[in-house]
Formats: structure tokens, sequence, C-alpha cells
């Protein structure tokens, strides 16, 4: 026997299913975005070469929906909408209509990714406090209710594990910090001071005291407006401005506003009215709206008939002993 030329062939075999070369696959370990890729591949016997392939998903009991990108595609993307256990399944088929399938397990973790601590800035007189809310939202940005986020204090007082904070010193802005895993989030709060001898240590140095700069009657910054009525008014002692007092006209009479710090206790604030500026009488009961800062409201009747001018103004002066 002689043999002169051997050649091989690949022919088309009807009747058998398509055949995995790459099994269901994904990113292994916990998946802590929003999307995995997928991807299968898989040959044919059938003469035309032809697959068909089709990604379906499936979620455990309380997981959210998924998405998948193209799911007639040999590589897709996943995109989920919560933490979860998914179960991935592929099925190729050819031409004959003869089919594969291969699944993958997919788990979802709840990872944290941001965090927001309110209020973001907070003004408290000393002995009083605030309270700071942490909320921690993962990749979905869906609340986790489990988190539990650590707080501190640069300054100022203390805070608790559960972010209420004790102002103790006045001063500021003083860094209130958040911690959990691996999130860090700090907003600021401030602690005025609520005697004038407690404002002028924030404003003056001990040399200033001494000379004289931070005395009453004092005016550093040459405004027209003297140390004592800066401190009530809560402005900058060492800023030049104009006093926040705004006078107009009400439905009954001319109305004088103005802000001040909240929880003065070594001042008395009073609004006269008068109608020659040498006269003055004070205004009764002024409506304050409390906040950080209060709001102080003083209305007097008026038509204009009565006399051609009225003046108001504001005088504040120390509690006795003070």
């Amino acid at each position: 026997w002689r043999v002169d030329d051997v050649s091989l062939h690949q022919d088309a075999v009807a009747g058998l299913p398509p055949v995995l070369l790459k099994p269901a696959g994904a990113e292994p370990g916990p998946v802590t975005g929003v999307m995995v890729e997928l991807e299968a591949e898989a040959t044919s016997f059938s003469g035309d070469g032809y697959l068909e392939y089709n990604w379906t998903a499936e979620g455990d009991a309380g997981s959210p929906p998924v998405e998948i990108a193209t799911p007639n595609s040999p590589e897709t993307m996943a995109l989920f909408s919560g933490a979860g256990e998914y179960l991935f399944t592929v099925t190729v088929k050819n031409a004959e209509g003869l089919s594969v399938q291969s699944e993958v397990a997919v788990s979802v973790a709840e990872t944290p990714t941001a965090m927001e601590v309110t209020p973001l800035d907070a003004r408290v007189p000393t002995g009083e406090t605030v309270a700071f809310i942490a909320t921690v939202r993962d990749q979905f940005g869906n609340l986790i209710p489990s988190a539990q986020p650590v707080f501190s204090a640069g300054g100022g007082g203390t805070v608790d594990a559960s972010g209420i904070f004790l102002a103790e010193t006045a001063g500021g802005p003083f860094p209130i910090s958040a911690e959990w895993k691996g999130l860090t989030e700090t907003v600021w709060v401030e602690v005025p001071a609520t005697t004038f001898d407690q404002w002028v240590t924030l404003y003056f140095t001990p040399g200033e005291i001494e000379a004289g700069m931070a005395a009453e009657t004092a005016d550093p910054d040459r405004d027209g407006v003297k140390n004592l009525m800066e401190y009530a008014l809560g402005t900058d002692p060492r800023v030049p401005g104009v006093a926040s007092l705004v006078m107009t006209r009400g439905e009954n009479g001319v109305v004088l506003v103005f802000q001040r710090p909240a929880g003065l206790s070594d001042l008395n604030y009073r609004v006269e009215v008068s109608t020659d500026l040498q006269t003055w009488s004070e205004v009764e009961e002024p409506v304050v709206t409390g906040g950080h800062p209060e709001t102080v409201r003083a209305e007097v009747p008026w038509s204009g008939a009565e006399t051609p001018a009225l003046f108001l103004r504001l005088r504040v002066e120390r509690v006795p002993g003070n």
C-alpha cells in the first residue's frame, strides 16, 4: 500500500449543541460599585457558525432589580440599583435551536460612599448644645441605617457618640468631624461670647487690652461704632462696617429692626423714640424672634400728622455687676 496525500477536513456536524470555551464569568469578589462586566464564549459545530447569546438575571428575595445592558452579547454589563445577591445565566443557542447554559453568581456589597453632616455650620452659646446628625449613603445613593459614625470636636466643647455638642469655650469656628469606614466629613461650630469680657479676649491681645483698645468706648476700627455696640450687635471690632440697624415704615408707624447675638446675659437693650432728639422714651415690648442671631423688631405708631419727624435709636448698657 502507498499513501500519496493526506488531508484533514472539519465538516459540520448536525445535532450537537454549542460548546462553551469560556463559561459565564464576572469580576471575582463582591461588587463595590454599581456595575460588573459579564462574559462567556462558545463555539458551534453547525456549518454556519451561528450562535445566539441571551443573558438573564435573578436576584434573591429583597434584592433590587438589575439591568443587563446588552443581553444578546457574549460580553455585557450588569447595572445594579442596590446591594444584593444575583445569579446570571447565559444561554447560547445555535442555528438548530440547540443550546447550552452557564451560570455565575455575583454578590453586590453595600459600600459606604458618601457622608453628610448637618448642620453645616452652627452657632451655639456657651452652656448650650446642638445636635449634629451624620447620614451615610452607599454607592447607589441609598441610606445606610446601620451606619454609626464617630464624632470628634476640634475645640470649643465636647461632642458625644450621638453627635450632641456641648459648647464650653467661646471662639471658633471649631471643626466637628464624623468618621465611618474610611469616610470623613467636617462641619463647623462657632461658640460666641456671652459676656463682654469673653468677647474682648476673642478679638484683642493681652497687650491691646492693656493699652485700652478693648475698652467699651474704644473704636479700634474707626467706623463710628464703639466696642460695646460692636459686641451687642455681633460685629467685628477690627473690621470697619455699618451697624445693622434698619428703619422702615410699617403698617401702623415706624419700625426699627436689628439683629443681635443670642444669650448675651450682661447687656440691656433699649429701643428709644424721640421727636426732637432731646427727650427720649423707651419703646415698649419689642418683638424678638429667636435664633442665632436673634432678630428684634420695634414699632412706634406714627402717621406723620402728630409730629413732622420721628427718631429711633438703639441704646445698650452693661447690666450692673457684669
